[in-house]
């Protein structure tokens, strides 16, 4: 006879799973109908009570046995013939979240059959069965099905046990689990095989397929003709239909690529990440980006014709506040727009509603040439970022530490100001009659069809200095003062962007003067001096300085807005040569009194040439052997804010050494008239102080 074991109370509570004192309690009152036995306790004290394994129940012992038995893994249960259920390896939260009154519904029979197991351990067969019946009928079940509850339940804790013995953790949970609808495997498609499952994916999610916007019917009728050629049993088209709108919800955004393309894929499915704009204080950043606005207004042309045009905004946000700190409104933005508009930043503005001003520490700009142009940035367009610290373009020239662009078709990049031109076409544009619709609008009927011809006729469009105090007045009433989401968002302590700009930590990088500024902003090109000057606009510019320069080239800058003077420079040493003038034509003919000025003026230039050229020839004649050479060294419609007259009290000193030099000069010459005009000064007073005295003198001889 195999030696009987005996367990601790403690452990065989825990095998018939109840609480130490139920199971202490019934030995106590059925001594009978327990095999124990005392031994004394390890350290003293009380002896021990053990009770027989064999004294449990048929569940505890089947509990001890699985603790017994070596840890297997689910493959190991396979391998013996025992597949692990359903609830073993699966989402059981999922389960008990998507059926939660199956559950609750099993815990309650869960906790009957507990109870029914404690009482056919005290009671004789005979009896059992009614028990079960009874429990059956409360439930509303025959008994068999209780019957197959209480063995799903008793396997439950079987699978609980191991569970348990692999991480110590209690898995009774599994019992309830156990009693509850296993769930059924959704989203399978039997009637579909595997080759018509790939058949159906590289149709609908093909690029040509995709792209044509093709519709289920469409791939329906190319798998009925695959199928005849395969021989596969054709599904039905409520099947397909079920299938590709799973894959759609499992596979969207692969399908979003296929038929956009990457550009809109990365537009409208590309995660993104947000930047901490409240780590920048005012003036470090600013973003510039060039709008259409979605109306008509008329402007007039040079040539005095009145034409319609979408007004375009040049506009500059300060990234920490979203302030639009300086603009240009125009026909066409070019590189010289943009020089005007980053002028009108960095100056004090005569309305005080726009207290903008300083020179931005960075720019954000946008990826457009008028923007890249190697005139502003330095740098060849192809060249994104600049790692040269000599680089020099307008940017830098006027005090902007850097500049970063902005990749192309990827707004998103700049945000902020991207939202603000969303705010205009919402809160401004739309309010205006001119309006037609979203320039950019997806849908057509974003568009709005007007007569903007007859509007332009009939005198109702507005002009473009009235469309512009317009938006002035949109700016400093209805944006600049009103709380902004973005600022809430940002946790900013102030909710307008006007107040973030006055309040917040600034950048301070003075303007340079107005004078440099307008100096950087001329454009350079290269002319060829011939004997008539330089030939530019249609015009001709001289100056007596160009004579030791005919039949050569020359570096010219000017002003675009006063083409009326050209300043020339020496295209290898780039020094100063003079300033060119635009010159009248010449009267032909027969001269009379009022054209006889020019004539004069021009001999005079003609005859001051010729002794030029005569001084320096007599000099090289004479040089003759002398070491050393001799010295020849010769002298679009806009409209935005108003600035203030003149430079700012505190400016910043330009780094240009051209411009510092010509100033330098021009304060000499400066200087030396002024000398010249005091020294004269005295003289002139000396001479009518004598003739005072002779005068007085002949006074007195008269008496």
């Amino acid at each position: 006879m195999a030696d009987i074991i005996y367990l601790p109370i403690e452990d065989a509570a825990r095998y018939e799973n109840v609480p130490y004192h139920t199971i202490y309690r019934k030995i106590t009152r059925s001594p009978e109908s327990y095999v124990t036995k005392h031994e004394p306790a390890p350290n003293g004290g009380k002896e021990r009570v053990l009770v027989a394994l064999t004294s449990l129940s048929v569940k505890a012992q089947r509990a001890y046995n699985a603790s017994l038995a070596p840890a297997k893994n689910d493959s190991d249960a396979e391998t013996d013939g025992q597949t692990p259920p359903w609830y073993v390896n699966g989402d059981y939260q999922a389960y008990i979240e998507n059926n939660r009154d199956h559950h609750n519904k099993a815990i309650h029979l869960c906790q009957q059959i507990k109870l029914y197991l404690e009482q056919i351990d005290d009671i004789p067969y005979s009896e059992k069965k009614p028990v079960a019946i009874a429990i059956a009928k409360n439930n509303g079940m025959s008994v068999e099905s209780f019957y197959l509850k209480v063995r799903r339940y008793n396997e439950a804790l079987k699978w609980a046990a191991i569970q348990e013995q692999k991480d110590g953790r209690s898995y009774y949970f599994y019992t309830a689990l156990a009693l509850c609808p296993e769930p059924r495997e959704k989203n399978k498609f039997p009637s579909l095989s595997p080759q018509m499952k790939a058949f159906i994916k590289s149709k609908w999610f093909s690029k040509e397929f995709a792209q044509n916007q093709s519709t289920i019917q469409m791939l329906y009728e190319l798998l009925e003709q695959e199928s005849e050629k395969k021989k596969w049993v054709i599904p039905t088209y409520d099947t397909v239909w079920r299938y590709v709108r799973w894959l759609m919800k499992q596979y969207n955004s692969e399908h979003y690529l296929a038929a956009n393309g990457v550009r809109e894929w990365k537009r409208n499915k590309m995660l993104k990440g947000r930047r901490d704009l409240k780590a920048l204080a005012v003036n470090e950043v600013h973003m510039g980006d060039v709008h259409t606005f979605d109306c008509w207004v008329q402007i007039t042309r040079p040539n005095g014709r009145i034409a319609a045009i979408k007004p375009c905004l040049a506009g500059w946000m300060d990234v920490r506040s979203r302030c639009l700190t300086g603009w240009v409104i125009c026909d066409m933005p070019n590189q010289q727009i943009m020089k005007e508009s980053l002028r009108r930043v960095i100056y004090e503005k005569t309305n005080p509603a726009f207290p903008f001003s300083g020179v931005p520490k960075f720019l954000q700009i946008d990826n457009g040439k008028e923007y890249t142009a190697k005139d502003l940035t330095g740098r060849e367009r192809s060249v994104r970022v600049s790692f040269d610290s000599d680089t020099e373009g307008f940017y830098r020239s006027i005090g902007i530490q850097d500049d970063w662009r902005s990749l192309p078709y990827q707004p998103w990049s700049k945000a902020e100001i991207e939202r603000f031109f969303r705010t205009i076409c919402d809160s401004f544009t739309r309010w205006l009659p001119s309006y037609v619709g979203t320039l950019t609008g997806s849908k057509t009927t974003s568009k709005i069809k007007k007569d903007v011809k007859k509007l332009l006729e009939s005198g109702k469009l507005i002009t473009l200095e009235e469309f512009n105090v317009l938006f002035e007045k949109w700016l400093e009433e209805r944006y600049h003062n009103r709380k902004h989401n973005g600022l809430k968002e940002q946790d900013e302590t102030w909710k307008t962007p006007l107040e973030v700009y006055l309040n917040a930590e600034r950048y301070e990088q003075p303007a340079p003067p107005m004078e440099y500024t307008i100096f950087s902003m001329m454009k350079a090109d290269i002319a060829t001096v011939r004997t008539t000057g330089i030939s530019r606009f249609n015009q001709h510019y001289l100056a007596p300085e160009l004579s030791a320069y005919i039949d050569q080239k020359v570096k010219i800058r000017y002003n675009p807005d006063d083409i009326a003077t050209l300043h020339v420079y020496d295209l290898e040493t780039n020094e100063k040569i003079c300033e060119a003038v635009c010159q009248e034509l010449l009267p032909y003919g027969a001269v009379s009194e009022r054209t006889m000025a020019k004539v004069q003026k021009h001999v005079r230039m003609q005859n001051k040439q010729y002794s030029d050229v005569r001084a320096n020839l007599r000099e090289l004649l004479e040089a003759y052997g002398d070491e050393g050479m001799p010295n020849l060294e010769s002298e679009n419609v806009v409209v935005g804010p108003t600035m203030k007259d003149g430079s700012p009290d505190v400016v910043s000193i330009p780094r240009d050494e051209k411009y510092r030099k010509e100033r330098a000069a021009a304060r000499k010459d400066e200087f030396e008239k002024t000398s010249s005009r005091k020294k004269k000064q005295p003289i002139e007073n000396d001479y009518y102080q004598k003739r005072a005295i002779a005068a007085l003198e002949k006074l007195k001889n008269i008496q």
